[in-house]
Order: structure tokens, then C-alpha cells, then sequence
């Protein structure tokens, strides 16, 4: 007996992740077939195949065409089923031409499958389980009229067979009544090869009462085999694969690389997989030997196999309350735990128990190699496990696509020394409020209130278990049975580090009444506020120069805290003398304190610079500036601090470059076109020259600025040709803080060369060098990514093809070679001589065939009759903006037709110039002009109409805007409309497509048209049949990206803390909006404001503006803005920010002997004034008449029993403001201020001080 036992959380996943096919074919969507086995096997006999762009597509519905190929293929092979035809339509919607004519008559002339009742077969119809099933029973032998599978009950008998012979095994969900997707045809069609075939004795019949009544021959039997063909099952019966596919075998007792008791299939010899057979029992932990003998129903005990990772462990004795573990004390000990997933096979026959451990690992995809020559394709996956892997080999064939540093499960066996299968790891974050150890029930940690197991082979990024702490934020990664495999911390954010500049407590320094810091910060900002607590004196002290990571609470206090522990702070320090410090653009080694290698810098590695002006913030070594101490120079000092949350690998480094020797943004591969060079150019931020140039494989928009004393030696030139500027090529250039090009890196030698005269070859990716164009100096093989540059006699340079390099003796070429290859090329024309100009750049008229596209062009005409034609063009409408046009232009002179250039293509889109060049003959006294005829595009718009010539605007996602050779794939949006159409008319392309398809379902999957041909010179219009289908109710969705994200700076707001902060704007519901319904827009800031009390955030939303108002209270909670009643799309399309309420601030003072007026940026509190202002430091003694006291608004006049004199003082306390107009309170970092009288024009900067 054989028990199958769900023991385990997502079983369906530990299959799929330990099923082994090797030899099978691979499928880019692997992960999504169920049923490996079957797919396998059926797609290696050709049954059922992939597509051509290696999808299998498992879930797609089989069509009753598309399964009568499949029965065929099986009775008679791929092969001679694929010359099926038909003669004669074999149903009335049938017709010859129809792809499965062919089929289709075979099938229905075996009395295999039938049609129906009104004469149609409807071939492009979805097909049920249960007629599937009977088509299968047809093909194994199974007599319809004799098993009762006509008439309104036939289902009925039809399932009752299928299930009996079992040819729905796998498929615990099988539901007769729905249709049959790719794979379940494939598992049905896998069961029926190691079904029986049935046969029927003669028919005897006899008349009764004028009825045929058959008395003989009515029960089917199984058709007996010879053992010499036994190749699928050993019985003496021949099954269906035994009987049509005899090259097919299996060997049911073979083994997988886990060692578990498999099948392994073989066609023609080679192997097709092998497949582990179901387990019976499966647990995913150490389990208790006699917990298996329960779980088994065993009757007597066993001693089992147990096997590790596919290697041989030590025996157990599976036993009755058996307590002992399958690692325990053995010499399994240890190798068997959490996350472990426990497989056990039992042989009732033999009362055989074997048991075979399978580890789960976690890993990082760390890069794809795609298929080359006879090497397939494969990725390779680092292992992230804390458990080493012996003989480790990382690399895993796959046709399936996994992102870089995607965490993923996989398991390994030992004993083929070869990952079997990866998946996609899933995870859970947040806040780690509990961890535990405990040596019975191992480690679990507590995130987001939820408990997560620790797996046995679980790794951690750059921590331990042990340092992990309370409080902190993790991600950690499941395996397939939830528990923890791998722990990520939370991801850097470089605003969340800063370094400590001044830090004051309250406990020793008697100068202060509150705790407080300054720091700069991750995104180099120095900011300033008070603390939750006196950080200077309290044990593990901070100070000056200290890295620590902080967060604001929502009274605006900060919450410091130490960098992690598992990591490394390095001191701040300053280095002045020559290769004390070194830091270069793109190397990941630091050298400090004269040490090589001291720290590592990689792609996330944010740098903090102060360059003496401001602090600028740059991510990863490729990004930031060189900087170098140097004793040699005025400026050659550096002052570094660093923190590395791994040991090593810097994470976040501050430096003051102020006095340093610092170079900006070094580049790779630098050309300067030496004929665009400018005039010495002199401005504030130093003397220079402007070039053309191409940085990086891209024109610079705009120039190049290159200083004035710049080293141009360590370029490469072509001084050979007789100009006043020469081109140069640099291996990088160093820029100071002002862009201008300081210095220049140098190539290796051999790395480039330069030649006089190109010569075109007829060879793919090749080109020759040198003035003979019959006998070049040189050839080179061009790689096929090299970037190639055309530069004119201006300097000016335009992207270039290899196609339209021509041979010329004068011109000259400049290039980078790798591993012999040309990856750069640079041609400068050179027109000296026989090519000097007679016609220069002189304006032609252009007309053009099609309606819609319209040219200009300028021509030029050398000496020697060389023409060369600039055109601007437009393409029409109908092409779409990659399209690339096809054509031939005809020249004119003087009206009369002169000559054609044939056979061009180039992408013209929009007013992008294209130049065309041919040699000799072209008259330079006579004017040109042109006309583009024979125009073709190869990609059109495709316009959807609906039967009554409107276009059809609700297409699926899939739907494609645009036409071209191939195929063209129509689909009505589900979202929109049930129900289904027809396509009845295409136009501006022909298809192979025949009869156009109908009653096609809406939905994604929609209809293809196979064997588009466009005409190219207008859209392609389809035109469907929309009777069909019924409209849903309305659905909306908002748009917020307009604005969300948004810095308020890039929304007016211009002040030094507040411009920092982002807008947040969040709809609620985004998608699926009912009409009438109403929309939630909630509005935040990423913090409280600092420079103002509160914003007023204004949205434009569908037109109509809607404000709410954020302040110091509210603004990172948010506020809502309501949408009503919502009949379309909400789009929320602008923001503005303006201050509802500023800050309260003195802004003007006037006095006279007798009186003080004191203006403030807010109404004041009538409340406070009597105890909130009073007299300072006065001369005369003079004191305020508080029943004279007036306040108006703003304003506060005070009037003095006595004279007041310069230099007396008036004290405001803050309080002054805190029963004003609400909102406008003082923040907590303000102080009050004290005036002093001068004879002078008031000046707040100089006549208010802080007082406490």
C-alpha cells in the first residue's frame, strides 16, 4: 500500500525545486510547469512542443484543432502526422486550407473524434477534459458507440474509464467540464503512453423485433505484447507507447542525483530525464524514526538507507516509538535539520525503507552566461549558506531568467557534484523584537510580530546570529517552508550615517541647558539638533569625528546610535604627506595612512566631499573624484573618516578635499576632434579650450573644456595629416570641480593605432587601412558593438555604420583595439586637394511619394564630382517612431532627371539629419534636386476598428500598436469586456492566417494572425467583429507620479532645510476605481518642516485645484484631500508649495526716548506681551507703562516712565508668540532675543542676540 502524506508546508514547491531532468529540453518558463515529467517526455517525442522563442507555455488553453494534431502525432509520429492533409473539408468550418485539416480528417475517419450536431467541428474552440479523455480512449482502442460515449450521458462514461485506467494521475484537481491547458494535455497524453491498448472480438449482432442487438464482441480487452517489446512496462500488455513508439523506454528502478528511487526515460537511446518517483511520506526537519514507521502504517521494522545529499549515510532502524532521530548520534549527526527536506520511499513488496535528505541552501545569482558554440546557458550562484559546500561547483543550465543578486533557494548533490534546481527565495521584513536559541527547539527570530524558525543551513550578510540585535531592521528570506535561510540588514540609506561635528551635553558643560548635536550627514548636510539625551557623557561616550546612524523622533529630537558593532569605523585623521592618502576614480582599493589596500570601495560605497565650497555627495568608486594627498603641492591635505559595515568594504566615507589634490569624473575612451578646437577661452573658474568630443562611446552635447596646461603627450594623435589641430584619443580624462579637464590617462601600448586611407572590405565586421584600396596595409576584424564616429572638416562628429565607412586614401582613422578587435573607430574626412569643394552645403528641394513624409537636404559636390546629401526627413504618421524606412533617391539636374542611389535604409526619423555619399559624376555647375521614391517602412501603426469602421480602443496590454513581418497578436481587455469577437478583415498586410479566426475569448491570450506580410506604406487596420461582446462597468485608476517624490525645491521652495524635503502623495484606491466612487488623496512630507511653521500643498487634480495645509504636527502623518464621485481617471497633474505660516521672527524695530515699536513676522499673543517683553539693560532706569502697552496684529508698542538712550536693551521671550495665531509657535531650537538700541538703521543680524 501506498500512502502519500502532506506533511509539509508547500509541498508542490519542494517538488518542483528537487525534480531532476537532466538531458531534458530546457524551457524558459521552467518554474512554471507542474508536471516536468510528462512535458518532458511528450515534448522529446514531438507531441507537444515549445515555441520558438523558448516558452512552453503550460497554462495555455488547448484548442480541439491544436489536440487533434497531438492525437495524431502520437498514433502516427510527428513525422508523417506533419503530411497529413485533407481533400475535402472535413466539417463545414473546416476548409482544406485550415492548418489542421489534415488532423482533424484523420482523426475523424478512425473514429477517434467526432463533430457536432450542426455539421461543425469548430476547430479554434477550447476543448473540455472529458473530450480530451475520449479523444485519448478513441486512440487507445476504446469503441464509442460500444462504451456508451455518445448520446447526453457520455461524460459520464468517459470519465469513469479515464480515471479507471488512470490516465488523470497527477492531477489530484482534475475537472472534467474545464478546458485543457498545454501541460495537463501533455500529462493526460504522458498517462495514455503507459496505458493498455484495448481490442473488441468480432461483432455478432441479431435482429430483434426489428432492433440490432450485438450478442458478441461488446466488451473491450487488453491487447496482449511479446516480451522482446517490453520497453515501458514488463506485464505481457502493450501499451500505447509500447505500440507507436518502440525507440521509447523506461527504466522505472533507476535513481536520481539524490539517490531516491526514480524513472529515467530514454527516446532513441538518449536520455530524455530522470524523474523521482512521489515520496511517501515527506517531513522538512530531523524527524523521529518511529514518528516514519506511524506515518508508513508499517507492520514490522526496517532497517532503512539513508542517503545525504545523494552520498551514502549510516543505516537506521525504522521501529515502532522509535524516539532516535535520523541525526542523532550516527554518523548522521548534525546533517539533518530545520529546513531539511526529508524524503522517504517504501517498497511494500520488499518491506524496503529508504530515506533521502535533500539540503536547501541560499544563494546570490552573481551573473548569466549566455549560450555560446556548443556551451549552453547557465548562471552562477554564489553560496550565501554559512554551511560550506564541498567541491562546490556554481555554475546551474538554465534557459530561465533570474535577476542579478536575486536570492534564490537550491539544492546540490554531493554526489554529482552539480546544483539540481534554483528558485526565487521569498521574504519578510521588519523589526527584529525577539530572538532565541534554544537547544531543543533551535533558533527563531521574531519580525513584524511574526516567528520565523532559523533554517539549518541559513547565511548572513556580514553579521552573525550573535550580533544581531533588538530593535534592528532585517529582511530575511524563506525557504519553501518558511523558515528563515537568509538575513539581510536594513538596506543603507546614506541619510541615515553621519559623522559627528559638535556634540554638547547638559551634565558637565554648564554653559548649556540642553543636549545637543551637529552633524553631517549621509547626504552632506550639516544639520543641528537638540538630543533625546546627553550623548557626550553617558556611557559609551560619543564624540567629534564619531560615524553613528540617527533619527529624528516627532518632537524633533535625535536618537543616536552607534554604528554596528560587526563593523569597522575607521578615525578620522588628516594626511598631508605624498601617498599617505590615495583615492582614484574606478579603483576599488584606498590607500590610508600609506597603507595599499587599507579599505575597499565598490558600486554602493557613498562618499561625502567637502571641496572647500560646498559638500557634494557621490555613490560608488566609479562616480567620485580622485584625491590624493601630496607634500608637493599648496594644497595636498586630507582629512578622512570612514565606516565599513562589513570588515573592509567601506560603506560610507567623509573627507575633506578642501587642500587636497582632487580630480573629478575620469572618463574612459576620450576623443577630441582637433578641427573644433576653440579660441583660449578665459572665465572665473579658470583658462581653457573647447572640443567636439566623444566620451564614453557618446557625443558630448555641447564641448569638452580642456585647461590650458594640460599634457596632451600621453594622447594618441594623427599628426600625420596636414591640419592646424590634430585629433586626439585619451585612455580618461581628470576634471577639476569646475569640469575642465586637468590631466589625461594614457593607453597601454598596443591597445590603439592610427592609419592614413580606409579601405571597404567585402567581409562581415572587417576593415582594411592604407592608401591602396586593391592591397591594404592592414586588416582588422571590427567587434560587433564598436562604436564608430564619423568626423568632418569643422570637427564636427556624427555616429557611423561600418557599411558606410568608404574607401578613401586621404582619410584618416584612429582606433581602440581589444584582443585584436576594433571597439572604437574614428574616420576623419580629409578633402584636400582633388577633393576640394566646388559646391558647398547648398539647399535642394526633396519631394517624396508618400502622403505625409516630407525632406529638406543640402548638398555638397567636390571638385572631383563626389556627392554628398544631407536629408532631414519626416516620415509619416503611420510609422512608428523605430520604424526604419527603405528608399532610393532620385537627383535632378536643372529639372531633368540625372541619376538614382538605390537601396537605402536608414532610421529618418523626425528631422534627423542622414547623410548619403556616392563617388564621381555629379555635374557641380548645374543645381540638384532629389526625390525619395520607393518608400517602405518596416514598422507601422496597427489600428483596431470595430465593424462599423470606429476604431477600437480596448485592447489588451499584449494587444502590439505596431505592425511588422511576422505575426500580430489581438486581444480585448478582459478589464473591459466579456464575452468574445471575430477578426474579419485585415488591411495594408496579408496574413497566412485562414480563415480569419472567431469566437475568439477576451482576455491576454487573445488570437495570433500568423505570417504578416505589411505592405509598408500605411498602417495595418484590423478590423473585428465587436457583436459579441459586452461591456463592463467603467473601472479608474489615479496617477500621483506627477508629483510624488518630488524635492519642494523643484517646487519653489528655496530655503536651507526645507528645499531637502520630499512631497508624498498616495491614492487610495489607485486602480480598480468604481465610478461615483470616491478617491483619497493623502498628502505627507518625508519630515516636519524646519524653515517654516506650515506649507500650504496645493495638487492640480483633473483641472481643478485642491489644497490642504501641512505643519510641524501633521506633516509626516499626512493629510487627505477627497476626490467625489469619481466618472474618469483621477490624474493628479501639478503641486505647488507655498508657507501658510512662517516662523516667528522679530522683523523690524523703531524707537524714540520715550517709546519702542517692535514689528514681528506674526500676530502676537496680547497674553504674553506684559510678561513676555521686558526691559533689559536701560540707563535712566526708565520702566515699561504696561497700561500704555498696545498690541495691533503684528505690532507692539511699548511706551517707558523715563528716557531711553543707544545701547539700552529690550528683552522677548519666546512666549511672546505662543498664544498667537495658531501654529506660529517658536520651535523648540529657538531662543529668545534681546535688542539693543542703536543709532543706526535696525539690522536684525547685528541687534539681535540669543539669550536663555
Amino acid at each position: 500500500m501506498k500512502k502519500f502524506l502532506s506533511l509539509v508546508l508547500a509541498l508542490v514547491m519542494t517538488m518542483s525545486l528537487v525534480t531532476v531532468s537532466a538531458g531534458a529540453k530546457d524551457f524558459t518558463d521552467d518554474s512554471e510547469i507542474t508536471y516536468k515529467e510528462a512535458v518532458d517526455v511528450i515534448s522529446a517525442l514531438g507531441v507537444v512542443d515549445g515555441y520558438s522563442d523558448g516558452d512552453f507555455r503550460p497554462d495555455d488553453v488547448l484548442t480541439r484543432g491544436a489536440a487533434a494534431k497531438i492525437i495524431c502525432n502520437l498514433i502516427l509520429g510527428p513525422t508523417t502526422a506533419s503530411a497529413l492533409s485533407a481533400g475535402t473539408a472535413p466539417f463545414k468550418d473546416v476548409p482544406v486550407t485550415n492548418t489542421f485539416a489534415g488532423y482533424i480528417t484523420y482523426c475523424s475517419q478512425q473514429g477517434i473524434i467526432s463533430g457536432y450536431a450542426d455539421g461543425t467541428f469548430r476547430p479554434t474552440g477550447t476543448l473540455s477534459g472529458n473530450a480530451f479523455m475520449k479523444m485519448l480512449l478513441g486512440a487507445l482502442g476504446y469503441d464509442s458507440s460500444v462504451e456508451g460515449y455518445t448520446g447526453p450521458n457520455w461524460s459520464v462514461a468517459v470519465i469513469k474509464q479515464a480515471v479507471g485506467i488512470g490516465l488523470d494521475d497527477g492531477n489530484d484537481e482534475f475537472v472534467g467540464s474545464k478546458a485543457v491547458t498545454r501541460q495537463e494535455a501533455a500529462l493526460y497524453a504522458f498517462n495514455m503512453l503507459q496505458s493498455t491498448m484495448v481490442e473488441y472480438d468480432a461483432k455478432t449482432t441479431v435482429d430483434v423485433n426489428g432492433a440490432t442487438v450485438t450478442i458478441a464482441g461488446d466488451k473491450a480487452k487488453e491487447v496482449s505484447n511479446g516480451a522482446a517489446n517490453e520497453t515501458i512496462k514488463d506485464d505481457n500488455k502493450m501499451q500505447f507507447g509500447e505500440k507507436y513508439f518502440d525507440k521509447l523506454t523506461l527504466n522505472d528502478d533507476g535513481s536520481d542525483a539524490f539517490a531516491r528511487p526514480s524513472n529515467v526515460w530514454r527516446f532513441k537511446g538518449e536520455k530524455v530525464g530522470t524523474y523521482a518517483k512521489t515520496p511517501d511520506a515527506t517531513y522538512s526537519s530531523n524527524v523521529e524514526l518511529g514518528d516514519i514507521y506511524k506515518d508508513l502504517e508499517l507492520s514490522e521494522k526496517d532497517t532503512a538507507d539513508v542517503y545525504i545529499n545523494g552520498l551514502k549515510g549510516d543505516d537506521v532502524v525504522v521501529s515502532k516509538a522509535n524516539e532516535v532521530k535520523i541525526a542523532s548520534d550516527s554518523g548522521n549527526k548534525d546533517k539533518v535539520g530545520t529546513g531539511s527536506t526529508v524524503e522517504v520511499f517504501y517498497d511494500e513488496d520488499h518491506n524496503d525503507v529508504t530515506i533521502c535528505v535533500i539540503d536547501n541552501y541560499v544563494g546570490t545569482v552573481s551573473k548569466t552566461v549566455e549560450a555560446k558554440g556548443n556551451a549552453d546557458r547557465y548562471v552562477v550562484i554564489a553560496n550565501e549558506s554559512d554551511t560550506s559546500i564541498a567541491n562546490y561547483n556554481n555554475e546551474y543550465e538554465t534557459e530561465e531568467t533570474f535577476a542579478d543578486d536575486a536570492v534564490v533557494i537550491f539544492t546540490y548533490s554531493a554526489s554529482e557534484k552539480e546544483i539540481q534546481s534554483v528558485a526565487v527565495a521569498e521574504s519578510a521584513a521588519g523589526t527584529m523584537t525577539r530572538k532565541e536559541d534554544n537547544k531543543t527547539t533551535g533558533k527563531k527570530v521574531t519580525l513584524a510580530d511574526t516567528a520565523y524558525s532559523v533554517a539549518k543551513n541559513v547565511g548572513y550578510d556580514g553579521f552573525t546570529f550573535d550580533s544581531m540585535t533588538v530593535d534592528s531592521e532585517y529582511t530575511a528570506y524563506l525557504d519553501q517552508y518558511g523558515n528563515a535561510i537568509y538575513f539581510v540588514e536594513e538596506e543603507f540609506v546614506p541619510e541615515d550615517y553621519a559623522m559627528i561635528t559638535a556634540i554638547e551635553g547638559n551634565r558637565n558643560d554648564s554653559n548649556f541647558d540642553s543636549n545637543r548635536v551637529k552633524l553631517l550627514t549621509g547626504a552632506g548636510e550639516i544639520k543641528t539638533y537638540d538630543t533625546d539625551k546627553d550623548y557626550k557623557n553617558a556611557n559609551g561616550r560619543f564624540a567629534q569625528g564619531d560615524i553613528v546612524t540617527y533619527k529624528v523622533d516627532a518632537d524633533k529630537d535625535v536618537k543616536l546610535s552607534k554604528t554596528s558593532t560587526s563593523g569597522k569605523t575607521l578615525g578620522l585623521g588628516y594626511f598631508e604627506d605624498d601617498g599617505d592618502f590615495i583615492m582614484e576614480n574606478g579603483k576599488a582599493a584606498i590607500q590610508v595612512n600609506g597603507t595599499k589596500n587599507a579599505v575597499y570601495a565598490n558600486s554602493k560605497t557613498v562618499f561625502v566631499i567637502y571641496d572647500g565650497d560646498d559638500y557634494k555627495v557621490y555613490t560608488g568608486i566609479n562616480n567620485a573624484p580622485t584625491v590624493k594627498s601630496d607634500s608637493d603641492t599648496k594644497q595636498g591635505t586630507v582629512g578622512f573618516t570612514g565606516y565599513c559595515k562589513t570588515n573592509g568594504m567601506l560603506t560610507i566615507a567623509f573627507i575633506d578635499a578642501s587642500d587636497a589634490e582632487t580630480f573629478y569624473n575620469s572618463k574612459t575612451v576620450v576623443f577630441l576632434a582637433g578641427d573644433s578646437k576653440s579660441d583660449r577661452v578665459t572665465t572665473s573658474d579658470g583658462t581653457y579650450y573647447e572640443y567636439n568630443a566623444v566620451v564614453d562611446g557618446k557625443i558630448v552635447d555641447g564641448v569638452i573644456k580642456i585647461d590650458e596646461n594640460a599634457d596632451y603627450s600621453v594622447g594618441v594623435n594623427d599628426s600625420g595629416r596636414t591640419h592646424s589641430d590634430t585629433n586626439y584619443m585619451f585612455n580618461g580624462v581628470n576634471f577639476d570641480k569646475y569640469d575642465i579637464g586637468t590631466s589625461f590617462n594614457s593607453f597601454a601600448a598596443g591597445d590603439t593605432a592610427v592609419y592614413t586611407g580606409t579601405v571597404k572590405l567585402s567581409g562581415d565586421y572587417t576593415i582594411g587601412f592604407g592608401t591602396d584600396d586593391k592591397n591594404p596595409d592592414v586588416r582588422y576584424t571590427v567587434a560587433e558593438d564598436a562604436k564608430i564616429f564619423y568626423v568632418d572638416d569643422d570637427g564636427e562628429i556624427s555616429e557611423a555604420t561600418l557599411n558606410s565607412i568608404k574607401t578613401d586614401s586621404d582619410d584618416t582613422a584612429m582606433m581602440v583595439l581589444e584582443d585584436g578587435q576594433i571597439t572604437y573607430l574614428f574616420v576623419q574626412e580629409v578633402t584636400e586637394g582633388v577633393n576640394d569643394i566646388a559646391v558647398d552645403n547648398k539647399k535642394g528641394n526633396v519631394t517624396t511619394e508618400l502622403n505625409g513624409s516630407k525632406a529638406d537636404a543640402t548638398y555638397t559636390v567636390a571638385s572631383n564630382g563626389n556627392l554628398r546629401v544631407s536629408v532631414d526627413y519626416t516620415a509619416p504618421d503611420f510609422a512608428t517612431d523605430t520604424a526604419k524606412v527603405f528608399f532610393d533617391l532620385e537627383v535632378y539636374a536643372n529639372g531633368k532627371y540625372y541619376d538614382t542611389i538605390s537601396g537605402l535604409s536608414k532610421q529618418m526619423r523626425n528631422g534627423e539629419a542622414t547623410l548619403i555619399e556616392t563617388d564621381g559624376g555629379y555635374p557641380t555647375d548645374e543645381a540638384l534636386t532629389f526625390k525619395i521614391v520607393n518608400e517602405k517602412f518596416d514598422d507601422v501603426d496597427l489600428i483596431i476598428k470595430d465593424e462599423n469602421g470606429k476604431v477600437f480602443t480596448a485592447l489588451d496590454n499584449k494587444t502590439s500598436k505596431s505592425a511588422k513581418d511576422g505575426s500580430l497578436v489581438i486581444a480585448v481587455s478582459g478589464t473591459a469586456y466579456t464575452g468574445s469577437f471575430d477578426v474579419t478583415g485585415i488591411d495594408g498586410a496579408t496574413t497566412t492566417t485562414s480563415p480569419l479566426p472567431t469566437s475568439v475569448a477576451v482576455g491576454s491570450t487573445g488570437t495570433t494572425l500568423a505570417g504578416v506580410d505589411i505592405d509598408g506604406t500605411k498602417a495595418v487596420t484590423v478590423t473585428i467583429k465587436t457583436a459579441g461582446l459586452t461591456e463592463k462597468a467603467p473601472e479608474y485608476k489615479a496617477d500621483v507620479s506627477a508629483v510624488n517624490g518630488k524635492t519642494l525645491e523643484s517646487l519653489s521652495v528655496n530655503t536651507a532645510n526645507d528645499k531637502a524635503l520630499t512631497l508624498s502623495v498616495a491614492a487610495t484606491p489607485n486602480t480598480g476605481i468604481v465610478a461615483n466612487s470616491n478617491v483619497k488623496l493623502t498628502v505627507k512630507l518625508s519630515s516636519a518642516p524646519q524653515d517654516a511653521y506650515s506649507y500650504k500643498v496645493t495638487l492640480t487634480v483633473n483641472g481643478e485645484e485642491k489644497s490642504v495645509v501641512l505643519d510641524q504636527s501633521n506633516a509626516t502623518a499626512g493629510a487627505d484631500i477627497w476626490v467625489n464621485n469619481v466618472t474618469s481617471d483621477v490624474n493628479v497633474t501639478a503641486a505647488q508649495v507655498e508657507v501658510a505660516s512662517p516662523l516667528m521672527a522679530i522683523e523690524n524695530v523703531e524707537w524714540t526716548t520715550g517709546s519702542v515699536t517692535i514689528t514681528f513676522t506674526c500676530n502676537v499673543g496680547e497674553s504674553t506681551v506684559a510678561s513676555g517683553i521686558t526691559a533689559g539693560t536701560i540707563a535712566s532706569s526708565a520702566t515699561i507703562n504696561a497700561d500704555q502697552t498696545v498690541v495691533s496684529g503684528k505690532t507692539v508698542t511699548l511706551y517707558f516712565n523715563g528716557n531711553l538712550a543707544a545701547n539700552d536693551t529690550i528683552k522677548v521671550a519666546k512666549a511672546v508668540a505662543e498664544d498667537g495665531v495658531s501654529g506660529n509657535k517658536i520651535t523648540s531650537t529657538q531662543s529668545g532675543k534681546k535688542i539693543t538700541l542703536t543709532n543706526s538703521a535696525f539690522d536684525a543680524s547685528n541687534d539681535l542676540s540669543d539669550y536663555t
